[in-house]
């Protein structure tokens, strides 16, 4: 793997407590380029 971009600092924000069964998750967003995820996202991907 050849790495062609220098390394860019992330933004990483805290988007909620997530519970399931006797598990409590921190759900983080991590974006190169400041956009915000979308709350539909977040919960499409909770139920996988």
């Amino acid at each position: 793997m050849k790495i062609t971009t220098a390394y860019k600092p992330r933004a990483i924000r805290f988007l909620e407590l997530y519970q399931h069964e006797d598990w409590t998750l921190k759900v983080y967003s991590i974006s190169i380029s400041k956009e915000r995820v979308d709350a539909g996202d977040v919960k499409s991907r909770k139920a996988i």
